[in-house]
């Protein structure tokens, strides 16, 4: 089983992000950083040549004039440049045809965000990689 090394949440709310930062901050000797927008988390990729293990990433994403790239177009990018990049994404949509697009551009996971999110990566997270 591979090891966890790093984790990147992209969530353009920042409440949410950090939420997803304090709660995965418990996995000790894992980095964790949080970026607004997939162009941030892309150039960060790019720039430190580091390949993050977990990307999770909202499915909204606004593309704006701050922003251009999509959740979708950031996936794209993210599954071009890191392949094995295991891409999560996260989502307050629960529609079968969105799911199934997310899949099929190399989303590796769905996860609704809710009451049972936070434990749903955490058990996708657990049985993928070693924690040790």
């Amino acid at each position: 089983m591979q090891k966890l090394n790093s984790i990147y949440v992209v969530e353009d709310d920042l409440a949410t992000r950090t939420m997803l930062l304090d709660f995965l901050s418990q996995y000790k000797n894992v980095t964790v950083k949080g970026f607004m927008t997939g162009e941030a988390c892309i150039g960060e990729i790019l720039h430190s040549k580091m390949l993050p293990d977990v990307v999770l990433m909202d499915y909204y994403l606004d593309a704006s004039l701050v922003a251009k790239y999509t959740g979708l177009d950031t996936l794209d990018k993210i599954k071009e440049i890191s392949p094995q990049t295991r891409v999560i994404m996260f989502s307050s949509v629960d529609y079968d045809n969105i799911v199934k697009l997310a899949m099929e551009k190399g989303a590796s996971d769905y996860v609704i965000k809710g009451p049972k999110a936070f434990d749903e990566v955490k058990s996708i997270i657990e049985k993928s990689f070693s924690l040790n």
